[in-house]
């Protein structure tokens, strides 16, 4: 690691780290089947077409070359030949100028338009650079198993998928402030909306504890039903959770319509029970410390340990793009969640400031 001087001018080239702050950005090139990606032929030319030589260009450079030194040879006149050497020396001159130039289009375009920029908090499970996780299991209607919510007139309002903590932030402040779109889901579930988390109970906790905000959405769209040893440490999400009794197995609902969060090993032979008759729609969450106490009918498990998250499906284990939430961080945003429902139902507060105000009434103003 290179630290980054104020007012020096380094180039950024693709793989390399930048640290700014408590946050890692990563430069990545667009996947090959991306419009606009460039290949290992074609790196730098705008048009993305491969470039080949034509044999009737070598002839044209080769002609007038060989032409003067029959030429020179036959009159005796060594002067011809420097005639005969302008034009392959200015076709070399071109040729060079636009190989310098591909090369520092393609080493500077990969950030550019085309290209693809990761930033992602060192503080979440992923550690450095961000890697697109596996995409989201469907658990239900829709495509892209994501609940429905009925909007105004009995419509139904397609949540959007959100990973990242600040990006759910933002939306719901973006739904507070302006009546923005829904956002909820993006979990790794498992076909039968089942996830495990393993891991460090700290750590562990952490992660779950993103991916069920995430559940809730923007606008608590889900309701939690807890089965845990320890309520202390779940008492952050009090305001939306419960230990009541686990949703009928024959309430089919939107997925994601309710989020049931395990932490205790008691709990899982009713649970499996349940899962086995209840439709995928609603998740199961488990926490649990190690990947030896994961039940046999657990497909999908995360592990969580210090070099990141890493998702163990059936064939395939891949790294994905988790983030570590802390209770404080996660009380805040149940608290804007909380708030953009309220505005989804009352209407946007009016923010605009008063036309009058008395003097009087203002802090630190004295009565005259």
């Amino acid at each position: 690691a290179r630290p980054l001087h104020p007012g020096r001018w380094r180039r950024w080239r693709e793989g390399d780290h930048v640290d700014v702050g408590r946050t890692t950005l990563v430069l990545r090139r667009p996947p090959a089947s991306a419009p606009g990606a460039a290949g290992p032929h074609d790196a730098g030319d705008p048009h993305g077409r491969r470039r080949e030589r034509d044999p009737a260009t070598a002839a044209l450079w080769v002609g007038p070359v060989v032409g003067s030194v029959v030429l020179a040879a036959v009159v005796r006149q060594p002067l011809l030949l420097v005639v005969g050497l302008v034009t392959p020396l200015v076709a070399l001159a071109t040729h060079l100028v636009g190989a310098r130039r591909r090369r520092s289009g393609g080493a500077s375009g990969v950030g550019g338009p085309s290209g693809s920029g990761d930033a992602s908090g060192r503080g979440g499970a992923t550690g450095r650079g961000g890697v697109t996780g596996p995409p989201v299991a469907t658990g239900g209607r829709g495509a892209s198993g994501l609940g429905g919510t009925s909007g105004p007139g009995g419509a139904t309002v397609v949540a959007r998928a959100v990973t990242d903590p600040a990006d759910l932030v933002a939306a719901t402040m973006h739904a507070i402030l302006d009546g923005g779109p829904r956002v909820r889901g993006g979990a790794p579930w498992a076909p039968d909306g089942t996830l495990v988390v393993v891991g460090p109970p700290g750590a562990a906790r952490d992660v779950a504890r993103g991916l069920l905000l995430g559940e809730l959405g923007s606008h608590l769209d889900a309701r939690v039903v807890l089965r845990t040893a320890d309520e202390r440490a779940w008492q952050w999400c009090a305001t939306v959770a419960g230990t009541g009794p686990l949703p009928a197995t024959d309430e089919t609902g939107d997925p994601g319509a309710c989020v049931v969060v395990c932490d205790t090993a008691d709990a899982i032979g009713g649970l499996a029970r349940w899962r086995a008759a209840t439709p995928a729609g609603h998740r199961l969450l488990l926490v649990l410390p190690h990947r030896g106490a994961v039940p046999a009918w657990c497909r999908h498990v995360v592990e969580v340990d210090h070099r990141g998250a890493t998702l163990h499906a059936p064939g395939a284990s891949s790294p994905v793009p988790l983030h570590a939430v802390r209770e404080h961080r996660a009380r805040a945003q149940l608290v804007r969640a909380h708030a953009a429902r309220a505005v989804a139902a009352d209407g946007a507060p009016d923010l605009a400031p008063p036309g009058a105000v008395d003097l009087g009434d203002l802090p630190h103003v004295p009565r005259p």
